[in-house]
């Protein structure tokens, strides 16, 4: 399955960068046109459409932390490097410090946090769950993300880590 949703978003991916050939005289044009079976509204995780293609679009604006290989083993994606406590309750990640948001501004562990926070406050039911497992988020410096958990859990690193897309807090803060 992960496979087959890997394959898709590679397969969107060509899809877009054959859409960014800008033809003369249309420099200020920007439109992006994607045949799709349904109405996808808008692509934030609180209006895409359950299931395919809605999430996988989403995940081409907002990444996880973590992705999966095919065999659901987690490799770092936005985390350039992490560490576990013995006791499977903290985790500390360091985030890769050039990455940028669309509009420049830099991915920030203040962005984690807040979109764990975001998620608890304005409930979506797929994420509910896995952003509750965390007790405390510490963002000690821009790159630093230390979770604490209330217990152990096995499949931290699925859900949430590799599945939640972090959002920017300077955009959505604000609204």
């Amino acid at each position: 399955m992960k496979h087959n949703r890997i394959r898709i978003i590679w397969l969107l991916i060509a899809l877009f960068s054959t859409l960014f050939v800008v033809p003369a005289g249309a420099e200020n044009h920007r439109e992006v046109k994607l045949g799709i079976t349904q109405d996808e509204r808008s692509l934030n995780l609180y209006t895409y459409n359950t299931g395919f293609p809605g999430l996988e679009l989403v995940n081409l604006l907002y990444d996880p932390l973590f992705i999966l290989d095919k065999g659901n083993k987690p490799i770092p994606w936005l985390v350039k490097e992490f560490t576990v406590s013995e006791d499977g309750k903290q985790y500390k990640m360091n985030l890769h410090d050039q990455i940028l948001w669309q509009d420049g501004k830099p991915l920030t562990s203040e962005d984690v946090k807040f979109t764990y926070e975001y998620l608890l406050k304005y409930k979506k039911s797929r994420f509910i769950t896995p952003a509750a497992l965390v007790k405390t988020i510490q963002t000690p410096d821009p790159t630093t993300v230390i979770m604490e958990l209330e217990k152990p859990e096995p499949d931290f690193f699925i859900q949430p880590l590799a599945d939640l897309p972090i959002l920017p807090k300077h955009i959505w803060s604000s609204g």
